[in-house]
C-alpha cells in the first residue's frame, strides 16, 4: 500500500496501482504520513507493508527519517508540481490546442504566475504567517480576483505586487504584510523548488478556458485538476523519480503494488 498526504496524490496514482485507490491509503498531511510510518517501524503489523509518500515542499525528508527507504518525496515541491515537470499537463492540454508547440508555450506561462504567488507563500511561511483562508484551506491562486489574474495573465508581475493582492484575500495585519515582505528577496524563484503545483494547475486552467476550445470551457478548475490527475500513466513512471523508487520498492519487498 502506498500512504499519501491528501486526496489529489490518491487522485494521481491510484490508476496506476494494481489495486485502484484500494492500494493508497490517505493519511491526512505529511505529519500523519511520518507518524504511521514510524509507528509501524516500531511496532511492525504482520502483513501489512507501506511505502511512504510526501510533499517535498523546498525541505526533503524530515532528519530522523532521512535514511528510511520506504518514505519517498516528490521531485519537485508536491505532487502536482511533479506532473507539471514530468510533461504530463503538457499532454493534456496538447490534445485541445491546434499547435502542440502552443502547449509548451502555456505552461512557461502558468508556471511563471505559479511561481510568483508561490514565493509569497513561501515568504508567509517562513514568518508564520498564514497563508489559510478562516475556514482552514489554503488560498491557492484561483482564489484571487480574477480581474487581477487576468492582467497577471498578460504581464508577470512581481511577488511584490501579488503581495498586497494575497494580504487582503487573507486579511493580512500591516505587521503581518511587512514581515511576509521582508522575506521575499531571499526566497528562491525555481519552480522545483518553491511552486505550489496547485497554484500552476490553477493557472494553467483559467489559460486553457480563455485560449482552448470550448468543450475545455466549463471545465471547473477542479474537475481539470483531476483531468491532470488521470493523464498520468505506466508510461510515466520509468520517467518519474517517485515512479522508480515505487518500482523499486516492490521488487524489494516482493509485491506487486504497480500496475504491470
Amino acid at each position: 500500500m502506498i500512504v499519501v498526504e491528501g486526496d489529489a496524490d490518491n487522485s494521481a496514482l491510484s490508476p496506476v496501482c494494481r489495486l485502484g485507490s484500494d492500494g493508497v491509503f490517505v493519511a491526512g498531511g505529511r505529519t500523519h504520513v511520518e507518524q504511521l510510518l514510524s509507528h509501524l517501524r516500531r511496532e511492525p503489523i504482520d502483513g501489512c507493508e507501506c511505502v511512504f509518500l510526501i510533499d517535498c515542499d523546498g525541505q526533503g525528508k524530515t532528519e530522523n527519517l532521512r535514511e528510511d527507504g520506504s518514505l519517498l518525496v516528490t521531485e519537485t515541491c508536491d505532487l502536482e508540481a511533479d506532473l507539471v515537470h514530468l510533461g504530463v499537463a503538457t499532454r493534456l492540454i496538447a490534445r485541445f490546442l491546434p499547435d502542440p508547440a502552443q502547449a509548451a508555450v502555456m505552461i512557461d506561462r502558468a508556471c511563471d504566475l505559479a511561481v510568483v504567488i508561490s514565493v509569497v507563500r513561501r515568504a508567509a511561511h517562513a514568518t508564520s504567517v498564514r497563508m489559510k483562508h478562516p475556514n482552514g484551506r489554503q488560498l491557492r491562486l484561483g482564489d484571487l480576483p480574477g480581474e487581477e489574474i487576468e492582467h497577471w495573465e498578460r504581464t508577470t508581475p512581481a511577488s511584490s505586487e501579488v503581495l498586497p493582492v494575497i494580504a487582503d484575500a487573507l486579511d493580512w495585519s500591516p505587521v503581518e504584510i511587512d514581515r511576509v515582505s521582508s522575506q521575499i528577496t531571499s526566497i528562491d524563484a525555481d519552480f522545483g523548488r518553491t511552486c505550489m503545483g496547485k497554484d500552476a494547475l490553477d493557472a494553467l486552467h483559467r489559460l486553457l478556458s480563455s485560449e482552448g476550445p470550448g468543450e475545455v470551457r466549463g471545465w471547473s478548475c477542479e474537475h481539470f485538476h483531476k483531468e491532470v490527475f488521470a493523464e498520468l500513466g505506466q508510461q510515466d513512471l520509468a520517467g518519474w523519480e517517485v515512479g522508480r523508487r515505487l518500482a523499486a520498492w516492490q521488487v524489494n519487498a516482493g509485491h506487486e503494488l504497480l500496475k504491470p
